[in-house]
């Protein structure tokens, strides 16, 4: 299976979870959610060995013409935490930029997905 391959199959098993997480927990305030940010700008990059003229390539391909920056990561998190996002329950919520269509080349090398749970308190 290719690197792609195991990346959606990954993927599509954390989105599935999340929805089941979501129905399992509900009645116990907690929702699930998946976030699904893009090419973030993070050290990660020097430390895989990522070199400036590579991340060019990628920032090229997203459609708002830069990386991620992990605070807004954070205030989509923020969102889905509060209590206007109270009906979304075991969604998705890409924060990629505009790249989704184009995964599969930068996937290769840099996979992102996370699930997370909010339990109302």
């Amino acid at each position: 299976m290719s690197v792609s391959s195991d990346y959606a199959a990954t993927k599509a098993g954390l989105i599935s979870l999340a929805r089941t997480l979501s129905g399992d927990h509900l009645s116990r305030g907690i929702r699930v959610y998946v976030v699904c940010p893009g090419l973030i700008a993070t050290p990660l990059h020097e430390k895989i060995d990522m070199r400036e003229a590579e991340i060019a390539g990628f920032v090229a391909q997203i459609r708002v013409g830069r990386r991620d920056l992990a605070h807004e990561i954070t205030a989509a998190v923020v969102i889905l935490a509060s209590d206007e996002a109270a009906f979304m329950v075991g969604s998705e919520l890409v924060n990629d930029g505009g790249v989704s269509p184009l995964w599969r080349s930068l996937l290769k090398r840099c996979p992102t997905a996370q699930i997370f749970c909010v339990a109302a308190l």
